[in-house]
């Protein structure tokens, strides 16, 4: 119904266009005939009407779909609910459940919205980072006190924290879920990219990144998916690993502090709250507008958009690209 509306409109805009542009470039052939013997030509005059309102009909056109573009992509998405949240960071799992974390607490929620638990551990300060790779184990990191904790799908904590200097790292500044239960750890002193498995016993290590890659790295996030290794250098791009630590290639995506990989794309938003997709492979880059603006964080499961605002937390259909 709203494609068959948009539809008539443009008929009915190029319709009154063409009446109304055609009149005034006949009066202006006209004019250009009086004053002009060589151009009174019929043919020569006729040519000239039907180019110019051709080209008039062409940029009428072009007008129309440009501003309509918009509307029919914020248009697109099916609004599900939005509930109160105040929150940092925004994170979900393939399950369709939403965490938010503020300071030291932890709030996860069902797919519907409501409210499933909330976790906090105040010995252990300000949640840095939340990856719920595996929504039955998920990894909880506390930056300031170089820890990492593992809760359950009910939000319980199934282990003692984990201290990562108690492994040779001096100070880990980015920790992420890996396949089978296992963690990667990013160490900012030493520049090395660890992965231990769920028994904590380390499976790859790359010794000093900065000479591997010929340059000093300050990354400031770090994912695993689809059995690659994603890290955001936010002056350079997004660097690509293999599982087992092999540097891959670099991402010419840069000053991203946040971003999903989905079906080899890369999905980010841009300083302007558009919502953009990088194909990783393929190079081509999309781009649609979000359906509300002044977003704080933003993720996508399956068919579902999930968006974090100041104050609010919110759940959309999600349409493709």
């Amino acid at each position: 119904m709203r494609i068959l509306l948009f539809s008539s409109v443009i008929l009915i805009a190029l319709f009154s266009t063409f009446l109304f542009e055609n009149n005034a470039i006949i009066a202006y052939g006209k004019s250009l005939g009086s004053t002009s013997p060589a151009t009174s030509s019929p043919n020569l005059f006729a040519a000239r009407n039907s180019a110019l309102a051709a080209s008039a009909i062409e940029n009428r056109l072009s007008f129309i779909l440009l501003h309509n573009s918009s509307f029919e992509n914020r248009q697109s998405f099916k609004h599900l609910w939005t509930i109160p949240s105040v929150g940092e960071k925004l994170f979900t799992d393939n399950l369709g459940n939403a965490y938010v974390i503020k300071g030291d607490a932890l709030t996860k929620y069902r797919e519907n919205g409501t409210v499933f638990r909330l976790y906090s551990n105040k010995n252990l300060g300000k949640i840095s980072h939340v990856d719920p790779l595996n929504p039955l184990k998920i990894v909880v990191f506390y930056k300031d006190f170089s820890q990492v904790l593992f809760l359950d799908n009910t939000v319980t904590e199934n282990c003692n924290p984990i201290k990562l200097q108690d492994f040779g790292l001096e100070l880990a500044s980015l920790v992420a879920a890996s396949y089978d239960n296992g963690i990667w750890v990013f160490d900012q002193v030493q520049y090395t990219l660890t992965r231990f498995d769920q028994q904590l016993k380390p499976t790859v290590q790359i010794q000093n990144l900065q000479q591997i890659l010929g340059y000093a790295l300050q990354p400031v996030f770090l994912a695993e998916r689809e059995n690659h290794l994603y890290m955001s250098v936010p002056d350079k791009g997004i660097l690509q690993f293999d599982i087992f630590g092999t540097y891959v290639k670099t991402i010419p995506v840069k000053a991203l502090t946040a971003f999903q990989v989905i079906d080899e794309n890369l999905y980010y938003t841009d300083t302007t709250g558009n919502l953009k997709s990088f194909g990783i492979r393929t190079l081509q880059e999309n781009s649609i507008p979000m359906p509300v603006r002044k977003i704080k964080n933003f993720r996508i499961e399956k068919d579902h958009l999930f968006l974090l605002r100041e104050d609010s937390l919110s759940c959309y259909i999600f349409p493709e690209f």
